[in-house]
C-alpha cells in the first residue's frame, strides 16, 4: 500500500507548509483579546484558552494617570504607559516580570532535546527542555509531521499542531489524535512564540515508527438472503469505526461454524475487495447456508502483525416453502409420456421437487383433479394439514370424482429417484375398490376424461406445488368400442351376402322350395299284334 491508511480526521491548522501554520499563529497572537479587570489585572486569551495570567499589573512609577498623559508614569524615560488611569508596562517591547519590573523581551531561543517517547499505535508523548533563559511570556507550539506515503523516507507532512495553552512552562505534551495510526512514521517539532510577535526556530525530534496493535471490531454485520433460495446468502459488514488506527488492515477473515457440529468454513477476503471504498467501507461475501440450522459467525480485521478483535454473532437460518426455480418449473412442465383409457403417465423432475435449499422436505403428495373440479381454493394457502384432508380415490369415485383426490402417500417424492427426469402414472393401481375407503390408492381414471396432476413438496414452514406436465389438461383415451362395431358390420355383410345368393338361385329356378311346376312329358309306346 502506497498511501497512508484511512482514518477519521480532526482539525488541521494547515494542510501543507509549516509557514502557513506560523502565519496563522501570528494572526491569532495579534488578535489576542485583552481586558483589564477591576483588580487591575489584565488577562490574555487566545481563543477560549487562558494563555498567560497577571500579565499586566499596577504601574510601578505612578498609580494614577489620566488619558494619554504618561508623565505620572515617568515616560518617556521609563517603559510605562498610561492605560485606564493606571501606569502599566508598554506591551510591545516590554513585559512586567514577577517582581513588578518592566523588562524588555529577549530573543526567543528554541527548546532543546525534543523527543517522542512512549508511543503506541494511536498515541504519542512529546517532551522537550525549556530554554535556559526566560525570553518573556511565551507559548509553546508543537507540530507533528508524518510521511505522506509508505515508501517516503522523511516525515515532512504536517499532521497536527497544538499550543501548550494552560501553562507556558510545560515541557511534556501527550498527543492522542485520531489521525495517528499504527505502523507509520512520525516526528515532532517544538517552537517558542512570544507575545510580542516574535518566535524561535523549530527544534525537531528523531523520526519514529508507531507500533501496530490488534484492530478493533467490524460493525453493521448482516446476513442477507439472495432471492427466493434461502440457502443462497451473503454476509455483509462495514469497516472498523476507527478504521486503520492500529495498523494497516491487510485482510478480513470470516469463520462460519455450524452449531452442534465440527463443520467450520473459513474465508479470507483481501482488503482490496472492499465493494464501496469511498463512502461506506463495506465488504460482503457470498456463502451457502442450510435453512433450519444455527450458525456462529466470527469476523476479524487483521493487520500486518495481529489478528483483529473478534466480532461474533449467532444466526439462525430460517426455513421457507420449497423453492422451485424457473429452470425447475420448465423441467416439470413436459407433456405426458403416454395415455390409456384409465391412465396418464407424466414426466417430471424429482430432483426439483426434492430441492431442500429452503429447508428439509418433510411431506410430499400428488393430487389428481377432474377437469370440472380442480379449481380448489385450498391451493391458495396450502400446507401439510390441508393436503392430508383431501379425499382418497375411493371417496372420489363414490362422489363421481367431483373433488381433487390424493393418489400418493406423504413420502412419495422421497421414494423417487433423485434425477431430473422421472415418470409417474396416474391410475395404474389395481384393487382400489377392495381397499378401505380412507386408504390412499392410485386407482384407474375414467376413460375419455381430462385431468390435471398437482405435485406438492413441504417444509416445516409450508408447501409449494406445481402442475405436472404444465398447467394443461390431459385426457385419457376413449373407451375401446371397435369389437362390437366390427361384429355388427360383419353380421350386416353376412346378411347381405345371403340375400344375394338367394336372389341368384331364385332367378335360375334352382331353389328347392320353388312353387313353379315343370310340364309333364308323355312317351307313347306302339304295340305290335302277334
Amino acid at each position: 500500500m502506497s498511501f497512508k491508511p484511512s482514518v477519521n480526521y480532526s482539525f488541521n491548522c494547515c494542510k501543507s507548509e509549516i509557514e502557513c501554520c506560523i502565519e496563522d499563529i501570528r494572526f491569532r497572537m495579534k488578535n489576542t483579546f485583552r481586558k483589564l479587570n477591576d483588580d487591575k489585572t489584565e488577562y490574555i486569551f487566545l481563543g477560549s484558552n487562558n494563555l498567560v495570567s497577571k500579565f499586566y499589573v499596577d504601574g510601578k512609577v505612578g498609580d494614577n494617570c489620566s488619558g494619554n498623559d504618561t508623565s505620572a508614569c515617568g515616560s518617556p524615560s521609563t517603559p510605562y504607559v498610561c492605560k485606564n488611569d493606571y501606569c502599566i508596562c508598554e506591551k510591545k517591547l516590554h513585559y512586567q516580570d514577577d517582581g513588578g519590573n518592566c523588562v524588555a523581551y529577549k530573543d526567543p531561543v528554541p527548546p532543546s532535546k525534543v523527543e517522542i517517547v512512549d508511543q503506541t499505535a494511536t498515541n504519542l508523548t512529546v517532551t522537550w527542555t525549556k530554554p535556559a533563559e526566560y525570553p518573556g511570556p511565551m507559548v509553546y507550539f508543537i507540530y507533528i509531521f508524518e510521511k505522506e506515503r509508505r515508501d517516503s523516507e522523511v516525515a515532512d507532512n504536517i499532521l497536527y499542531t497544538a499550543p501548550i495553552s494552560n501553562n507556558a512552562y510545560n515541557t511534556t505534551k501527550y498527543i492522542h489524535s485520531n489521525r495517528i495510526v499504527g505502523y507509520w512514521t512520525y516526528r515532532a517539532a517544538v517552537r517558542v512564540f512570544l507575545l510580542n510577535d516574535e518566535s524561535s526556530n523549530n527544534s525537531y525530534s528523531k523520526q519514529i515508527m508507531t507500533p501496530t496493535a490488534p484492530a478493533g471490531t467490524v460493525h453493521s454485520f448482516r446476513v442477507l438472503i439472495v432471492g427466493f433460495n434461502r440457502s443462497d446468502a451473503k454476509v455483509r459488514w462495514r469497516c472498523l469505526n476507527e478504521k486503520e488506527r492500529n495498523g494497516i488492515i491487510t485482510n478480513y477473515t470470516v469463520e462460519i461454524k455450524l452449531n452442534g457440529s465440527e463443520d467450520t468454513t473459513f474465508y479470507t477476503i483481501p482488503k482490496d475487495e472492499n465493494i464501496n471504498k469511498d463512502y461506506y467501507c463495506k465488504y460482503e461475501k457470498r456463502i451457502e447456508i442450510k435453512p433450519g440450522s444455527v450458525y456462529t459467525f466470527t469476523i476479524r480485521a487483521n493487520n500486518e502483525d495481529y489478528l483483529g478483535k473478534k466480532f461474533v454473532e449467532e444466526y439462525t437460518a430460517e426455513e421457507a416453502t420449497p423453492y422451485l426455480s424457473p429452470l425447475h418449473e420448465a423441467i416439470l412442465k413436459y407433456d405426458p409420456v403416454s395415455t390409456t383409457e384409465t391412465t396418464v403417465t407424466f414426466q417430471y423432475c424429482s430432483k426439483c421437487l426434492l430441492d431442500e435449499s429452503n429447508g428439509a422436505i418433510t411431506y410430499s403428495a400428488l393430487i389428481i383433479c377432474h377437469f370440472k373440479h380442480c379449481n380448489d381454493r385450498r391451493l391458495e394457502t396450502i400446507d401439510e394439514q390441508v393436503i392430508r384432508k383431501f379425499i382418497t380415490w375411493k371417496q372420489a369415485k363414490e362422489a363421481d370424482f367431483n373433488s381433487p383426490f390424493l393418489v400418493t402417500k406423504g413420502d412419495w417424492i422421497k421414494l423417487s429417484n433423485d434425477s431430473e427426469f422421472s415418470t409417474f402414472t396416474a391410475g395404474n393401481e389395481d384393487g382400489c375398490d377392495e381397499k378401505p375407503t380412507e386408504e390412499i390408492c392410485n386407482g384407474p381414471l375414467e376413460p375419455g376424461t381430462a385431468y390435471q396432476a398437482i405435485a406438492f413438496s413441504c417444509t416445516s414452514v409450508g408447501c409449494s406445488y406445481t402442475y405436472l406436465g404444465g398447467s394443461g389438461w390431459y385426457r385419457t383415451q376413449d373407451k375401446d368400442r371397435t369389437i362390437p362395431i366390427v361384429a355388427g358390420i360383419l353380421g350386416t355383410v353376412a346378411g347381405l351376402i345371403l340375400i344375394g345368393v338367394v336372389i341368384v338361385l331364385y332367378k335360375k329356378g334352382k331353389l328347392p322350395c320353388s312353387s313353379k311346376q315343370r310340364p309333364y312329358s308323355v312317351t307313347q309306346t306302339e304295340h305290335v299284334k302277334m
